[in-house]
C-alpha cells in the first residue's frame, strides 16, 4: 500500500514522524530524487541550450515547422 510520508529536515538528517506499524529496522524508500540536469551544465553548455532553444523558437515563429504525424510516417 502507497503512502504520502513527510519529514523535516534538522541537522541534515531527515526527522519523520510518523505512526507505523514496521518492525524496527524496516528499511524503506521515501522518494527517489533526480538531480537537475541543467545543475550540472558548465556555462558554455548552458549558453548553447539557450541558444538551441532561441533557434527552435525562431524557427518556429517563421514558419519553419513540420506536422508530427507526417514526420513520424516518414520515417
Amino acid at each position: 500500500m502507497a503512502a504520502t510520508l513527510k519529514a523535516e529536515v534538522r541537522n541534515g538528517r531527515l526527522v519523520l514522524d510518523e505512526p507505523t506499524t514496521l518492525p524496527d529496522g524496516t528499511v524503506i524508500v521515501l522518494a527517489e530524487v533526480f538531480p537537475d540536469p541543467l545543475a550540472a551544465m558548465s556555462a558554455d553548455e548552458r549558453l548553447q541550450l539557450d541558444r538551441s532553444i532561441d533557434r527552435g523558437l525562431a524557427d518556429a515563429r517563421d514558419g519553419k515547422v513540420q506536422n508530427v504525424d507526417e514526420l513520424l510516417a516518414s520515417l
